[in-house]
């Protein structure tokens, strides 16, 4: 099964680096059977082969041309997708490669129809499951990037065609990089779909129980200066738990119709003597 997906399958880039971490670790232990070569291969999937440095403004001021999509330019396929699939979906990807997320969106729409040659074409008549009435209401609603409680055929058929078309926009096209990033685009998109943290660790084995939503009850709509109302006390609720433990590592997201919070907090080690210069220092850092 490994070896057809990094061999012989599309490049499904969540696939094959699900495939690329098991093979690296099976060759690293003495449990695998891949040549030298082959390992090489493995190494090498999801690499941009050309990373383009752009600052944030630079990228702005570029818009894609007609030039730089060259044959990618397609005529809209007949796929209906979600109402916010473009923009939130197909456009950080296009970032990434520097095309519009219209492009994205017809390329998708044509691995679709065309390249699995598939008849579906996003309807609920296309899904059994409606018909049976299997679906609890809403659960398949996806707001945004979040992800619904269940896949219908559209959601599914959407997601896995925009990780295909990433590894075949892999093969061709140049990658972006913030001038001022560690990482490229592309990856951290990726990043955003696999089941580890930044660090390695498995997000089923490391994820605590979710912090209590900031946006309920009287919040569920918050007021447009919502986040010029935030204080010390917002940050030491996220810091101090009620239980008298401390959080010394989070990365949660709570969202609304109308407002998001990202939370991210990190800890370090240090010496008792030094801890007090070490916080004088962070109230003055400039990030």
């Amino acid at each position: 099964m490994l070896r057809k997906v990094v061999f012989d399958d599309e490049p499904h880039v969540v696939m094959q680096e699900s495939a690329k971490v098991i093979c690296l670790a099976l060759a690293s232990s003495g449990y695998g059977s891949l040549t030298a070569d082959e390992l090489d291969i493995v190494r090498s999937i999801n690499r941009p082969k050309n990373v383009v440095s752009q600052s944030w403004a630079e990228r702005r001021a570029r818009e894609p041309s007609d030039a730089d999509e060259g044959s990618l330019a397609l005529e809209p396929s007949d796929f209906r997708f979600d109402w916010d699939f473009k923009d939130r979906w197909c456009k950080p990807l296009g970032e990434a490669f520097g095309i519009s997320e219209e492009t994205v969106l017809r390329l998708v729409g044509h691995t679709i129809t065309a390249t699995w040659q598939l008849a579906c074409r996003g309807l609920h008549e296309d899904d059994p499951r409606y018909a049976l009435k299997l679906y609890r209401e809403g659960s398949t609603f996806a707001h945004h990037t979040t992800w619904p409680d269940a896949d219908d055929l559209d959601f599914y058929l959407s997601t896995h065609a925009v990780w295909t078309l990433a590894g075949e926009l892999l093969k061709t096209h140049p990658v972006y990089q913030d001038s001022e990033a560690d990482t490229d685009l592309f990856t951290d998109w990726l990043g955003d779909f696999l089941l580890t943290r930044d660090d390695g660790r498995w997000l089923a084995d490391r994820r605590d129980p979710s912090p209590q939503s900031v946006f309920q009850g009287p919040n569920d709509s918050p007021r447009p200066d919502w986040i010029w109302r935030l204080n010390s006390q917002h940050f030491s609720e996220r810091l101090l738990a009620s239980d008298g433990w401390v959080t010394v590592w989070e990365s949660s997201d709570d969202t609304s119709y109308e407002a998001a919070q990202q939370v991210l907090i990190r800890s370090a080690l240090v010496t008792p003597e030094k801890a007090r210069a070490l916080a004088l220092a962070l109230q003055t850092a400039p990030s």
